[in-house]
């Protein structure tokens, strides 16, 4: 029973990857798609993972049978037999994936090496298996007797006893390999990252042995393009909150206040994408004094109420939105809950009716959203501002 089932897996197994790894690749002499035809890579690369899981099974039942002739050709105990088989199985296994992968993802070599790189996906790719089946097969059918009795099979058997662990020792070495090099990249990314980060605070520490901060800023702000966008000025309420003192946040909102078509970009800005433009105006209006605030009110309530309405129609557009993080939303309930504190400084003047419909409209739209943790913490703070979902009394308590 136990021969029959191994006999099956391996067969199956084995057929699979000798699909991918011979009539994929073309034998591998076919060159591999590219671009959208790389897309159909996925079928026969999960169809190989799930071939070479058969035969690693197939190779973990091997290894719990008795009387086994493996064990008895190479004077090895039971349990160090079955050992060996699982873990053999398992690197020959990687290393017919490992071959897959490799034309998968060919490296520009020389014309002569065309033929060294097509020889190893065959040895490791088609060979490898086909020994490997094979003697996974012998094991579990022929008795120690029967080799015996046939020399020529028993010099086979070892022979495959010892090839296959090289391949396999190759296969490991491969995937560690494979394994490693993203890591090291994200590792020297990461040391990268990290050097320009202290270069550039030595550099700013150097800087401000001479100037102040604020002068810095300004400098830095003279340098934008004299027909920058309001997007590259509000980014800063986002990207460097934390940087700027009160004096680079008061030059900031100067140079801000001081675009002439400020209001039109506004309007523009709080309706845009990424959602770091929203929550950078949004910040800079939350930030104005009073008197600025007072100044500029019935033109920015247009802009929160464009901001809110584009905030919810994004909502009923997409419904994983809470947990989506493209377009800038790194943050999408906390952008909520700026748009709810912002709306909160027009309370009280007739201004507030525009934004009290937008809210109210988010609100309906947020009705379509995917019911998880978010939705049910967003449900709270519209709750909390006056505004509940309108389901929100009986899904928001689930």
């Amino acid at each position: 029973m136990l021969a029959s089932a191994i006999t099956f897996l391996v067969a199956l197994g084995t057929l699979v990857v000798f699909a991918c790894n011979g009539l994929v690749t073309g034998f591998f002499f076919r060159r591999p798609p590219r671009g959208e035809g790389a897309m159909g890579l996925v079928v026969p690369l999960i169809a190989f993972l799930v071939g070479g899981s058969l035969v690693v099974l197939a190779g973990v039942l091997a290894s719990l049978r008795s009387g086994r002739a493996v064990a008895d050709l190479l004077g090895a105990s039971p349990f160090a037999a079955g050992a060996a088989t699982t873990i053999v199985t398992l690197g020959v296994v990687v290393a017919a994936f490992i071959a897959f992968v490799a034309w998968m993802e060919p490296i520009a070599v020389p014309s002569w090496a065309r033929t060294i790189r097509v020889t190893i996906g065959w040895s490791l790719g088609l060979v490898a298996p086909a020994v490997l089946a094979a003697t996974l097969i012998a094991d579990a059918w022929l008795g120690p007797q029967w080799f015996a009795s046939t020399p020529k099979a028993a010099v086979a058997l070892r022979g495959a006893c010892w090839a296959l662990p090289l391949v396999a020792l190759l296969g490991f070495a491969a995937g560690a390999y494979a394994f490693w090099q993203p890591i090291r990249t994200i590792v020297a990314r990461r040391h990268a990252s990290l050097a320009m980060a202290l270069s550039e605070r030595h550099a700013l520490r150097e800087a401000l042995r001479d100037k102040s901060l604020v002068q810095l800023f300004a400098e830095e702000l003279d340098r934008l393009s004299p027909d920058a966008e309001l997007e590259e000025y509000v980014g800063y309420y986002v990207f460097a909150d934390g940087k700027l003192d009160r004096e680079c946040r008061a030059l900031l909102a100067s140079r801000i206040l001081a675009r002439p078509d400020l209001e039109r970009q506004l309007v523009r800005t709080m309706r845009s994408k990424p959602y770091t433009n929203r929550r950078g105006a949004a910040r800079f209006m939350l930030a104005a004094p009073p008197e600025v605030f007072a100044a500029h009110r019935a033109s920015w309530a247009l802009a929160v109420a464009a901001g809110i309405g584009e905030t919810g129609d994004d909502m009923s557009c997409r419904p994983s939105w809470l947990r989506e993080r493209f377009d800038g939303n790194h943050e999408p309930l906390e952008l909520v809950k700026e748009l709810l504190t912002l709306a909160r400084r027009f309370e009280g003047t007739p201004d507030h009716a525009a934004i009290r419909d937008a809210i109210r409209k988010m609100a309906s739209d947020a009705d379509a959203l995917t019911r998880n943790k978010e939705w049910t913490r967003l449900a709270k703070e519209l709750e909390r501002a006056g505004f509940p979902i309108p389901t929100a009394e009986g899904a928001g308590q689930a």
